[in-house]
């Protein structure tokens, strides 16, 4: 058992398209193109890489057209 911390991050964006939900944390999916700049799609596949050696998890809610809630449970290390 234990005691877990759990972090969400929201935002209120479009949302993930629902056939780029399975890919997310894949390496070098490419993020979307902007005026700005375009990403290369590796910050969640290195957040995952982290999460998992630490023993957590996390998790994606979606709802299209009103964002997306990342959840990640990370054990409490004394």
């Amino acid at each position: 058992m234990g005691q877990w911390v759990k972090v969400t991050i929201e935002d209120t964006g479009p949302g993930i398209k629902q056939e780029h939900l399975t890919k997310i944390f894949e390496p070098n999916i490419p993020a979307k193109k902007t005026d700005v700049k375009f990403g290369l799609g590796i910050g969640l596949s290195i957040s995952i890489d982290i999460i998992d050696e630490h023993g957590g998890s996390i998790a994606v809610k979606n709802v299209d057209n009103q964002g997306a809630l990342f959840t990640v449970t990370l054990p409490l290390r004394q």
